[in-house]
């Protein structure tokens, strides 16, 4: 018959040490159920992203939601030409993240999501004016304008001419 030792369990076969893997096992269970518990406490979701093309070189965005959308926030780059916008507390449900598009300025739009938020992305040729509004589950996002539509000279009066000046007499 053949006598065995004694069993051991690796390094941790003290009490200290089986406390430690015990809360690593526990930290690892969060960690693997922490995404699907903390991407979005209001369940709201970005579906799908429409451009459609409108008169006078403009195009229309619509950001639809699975519910109400936020406000978005919004800020440009100038170089290269883009424009980003954040949707809190929203995470992707889109069958892409990248939508080729290639009417008037815009490119491509370009979608991610980090830190409980989804950054769309409007990637240009050259920056145009644009607009936002919020109806229900959709965000529009409207770019360009008619020629002189949004220029801040076309509002200020003309400007007249110089009278000459003499030359002083000596």
């Amino acid at each position: 018959m053949c006598k065995s030792g004694p069993v051991r369990h690796g390094k941790f076969s003290s009490p200290v040490g089986r406390t430690l893997v015990g809360l690593g096992w526990l930290l690892a269970a969060v960690l693997v159920t922490a995404p699907a518990q903390s991407q979005d406490a209001s369940g709201r979701r970005l579906e799908s992203i429409e451009v459609q093309p409108l008169s006078g070189q403009r195009l229309q965005l619509r950001l639809r939601l699975n519910g109400n959308a936020p406000e978005p926030m919004s800020f440009t780059i100038d170089d290269p030409a883009r424009i980003a916008l954040d949707l809190p507390d929203t995470t992707l449900a889109l069958q892409s993240r990248r939508q080729e598009v290639n009417l008037g300025p815009l490119t491509t739009v370009l979608a991610a999501e980090a830190n409980g938020r989804t950054r769309i992305v409007l990637n240009m040729n050259e920056l145009v004016p644009y607009s936002t509004r919020v109806e229900g589950d959709s965000v529009y996002i409207e770019l360009g304008g008619e020629a002189g539509e949004t220029s801040t000279f076309a509002a200020q009066p003309p400007r007249l001419p110089e009278a000459p000046q003499r030359a002083p007499l000596h």
